[in-house]
């Protein structure tokens, strides 16, 4: 039962990670960064719950904030990129 528990979260991670990928895809564009803000949010949420004295609730707040800051500066030079 454990490891059908732990597939079942990898399967929702993924799909709402595609669900995000067909919104994006089709409003007539591709962002390849999903996978680098995946990757920065893993390693923060990582970090918060080795090196820092944080509870399990703020971690999870903490690691939405960076992953929000980190789509807002992309979004931003992606507009600037493209002249919007």
């Amino acid at each position: 039962m454990g490891n059908f528990l732990i597939m079942a979260s990898h399967v929702a991670i993924f799909g709402l990670l595609a669900i995000g990928m067909l919104l994006v895809i089709l409003n007539g564009g591709i962002d390849l960064s999903v996978g680098s803000v995946l990757d920065l949010s893993g390693v923060f949420a990582d970090w918060l719950m080795q090196g820092v004295e944080v509870s399990g609730s703020r971690q999870t707040v903490f690691t939405v904030a960076v992953v929000v800051l980190a789509v807002l500066l992309n979004s931003i030079q992606y507009g600037r990129a493209r002249g919007r």
